[in-house]
């Protein structure tokens, strides 16, 4: 038994690389990386972090729910339709195309393919392929669907709480009164890959390749089902780490609810459908209320009076290694106050080997710190701050010479 578990465990993940989802997953990281990096360099004229930041130290957390989904999927005995698969990887990908990876909560991707498949039956065959008969759609797993969005919700909210030691790039912004203000960006992706049954009556084309498993009268193809969650938020009027326990908690309130709902439509179906549209309407108030905030809220990382806010720091660099963090205020050069980042920098290169900086802290405390300086130090010591992009003032530089 445990042999034939092995081999068709292999043969799932075989079939995995099927779903276009599967390529889908790792091009978009790509896309979303090089769209990252573009805008960094033209924000700030460096690369701040790598290519796939927006994944960077997900492995795990991706690989422990791809086992909770998959044990509870085994044991509950989950069955997806061809069609189902083909819907979701559709849906997920068309979702996608925009590059925001909100758009991949599984209220949506989950919610629509439910919502799709309840409203396929009333619609005429003449509008579905040939393939897709308004009899098989009907034999969808709704109770299913409703369980694994209930599940992936408590995902989203953990990735969301578990991105503290991940990166948050910063971005700059126009305010409405036209000063350039700092943002911060929480954009993550996760892809979880995870055990279900395929009915082997449906025509895949897969059965002279691969076993079948037999239960009672019917038979079933095991498969690896890749789902890709992915959560993105703007920080403008609360730090990050304000704001993703924020959003944590809201996912979270929202999960209980969904799974609550689900578990009642065990007795009553309906329940499976209003767990859906509450996942779906709770998901765009959240994403709603985070954004009328950042809309109409005072920054956070705007230019203060007295010192250079800062509003990130690049990895690898001094900044980093001396622990400034983004909301900080650099009061003081050497003794020297510093009100913008000009004087910051000429301050900065009167240090000699050695510079001395006034920090006033997340708690409107002072703390000092000291460290030697050298000329490879990269970008002003790798500190950023809330002032015009590189690529605006690099025009202004420009147009100047062309002036004289």
């Amino acid at each position: 038994m445990w042999e034939q578990w092995g081999i068709e465990s292999l043969y799932a993940l075989g079939r995995m690389f099927l779903n276009p989802l599967t390529y889908w997953a790792f091009l978009l990281v790509i896309i979303a990386g090089a769209r990252r990096v573009k805008r960094e360099r033209k924000h700030f004229g460096v690369k701040i972090h790598d290519l796939f930041s927006e994944v960077k130290g997900t492995f795990f957390f991706s690989l422990s729910f791809a086992i909770i989904i998959s044990i509870v999927s085994i044991t509950a005995g989950f069955v997806l339709s061809i069609e189902i698969l083909i819907v979701l990887a559709a849906v997920a990908i068309l979702f996608s195309l925009n590059g925001s990876f909100q758009s991949l909560s599984a209220a949506y991707t989950i919610g629509t393919t439910f919502v799709l498949f309840m409203l396929l039956p009333i619609l005429p065959d003449a509008m579905f392929v040939p393939y897709f008969s308004n009899e098989r759609l009907m034999d969808a797993q709704f109770l299913t669907l409703a369980i694994l969005l209930s599940i992936l919700l408590f995902a989203e909210g953990l990735l969301t709480l578990s991105a503290n030691k991940a990166p948050t790039f910063p971005k700059l912004a126009l305010s409405e009164r036209g000063v350039w203000i700092g943002e911060q960006e929480l954009k993550r992706l996760s892809f979880i890959p995870f055990l279900a049954f395929i009915p082997a009556g449906d025509d895949t084309g897969l059965a002279p390749f691969f076993p079948v498993f037999q239960f009672a009268d019917e038979s079933f193809y095991l498969t690896f089902v890749p789902m890709i969650i992915g959560v993105q938020y703007t920080a403008r009027t609360q730090l990050m780490p304000e704001l993703r326990r924020d959003i944590a908690k809201q996912k979270f309130i929202l999960a209980f609810i969904v799974l609550a709902l689900t578990i009642a439509s065990y007795y009553y179906f309906i329940f499976a459908l209003l767990s859906i549209i509450i996942a779906i309407i709770g998901n765009e108030w959240i994403t709603y209320r985070n954004r009328i905030k950042h809309l109409h809220g005072k920054a956070v990382l705007a230019p203060c009076d007295e010192g250079v806010k800062v509003i990130g720091t690049i990895p690898g660099t001094k900044a980093e290694e001396l622990e400034i963090f983004p909301g900080e205020i650099i009061a003081k050069v050497n003794d020297m106050k510093v009100t913008n980042s000009n004087e910051f920098y000429e301050a900065l290169q009167q240090s000699g080997a050695f510079f001395k900086l006034d920090v006033i802290d997340l708690n409107q405390e002072v703390r000092f710190l000291k460290s030697a300086f050298y000329d490879e130090d990269h970008h002003g010591l790798g500190l950023l701050f809330p002032e015009a992009p590189f690529q605006e003032k690099q025009k202004a530089r420009v147009e100047k010479l062309k002036a004289l």
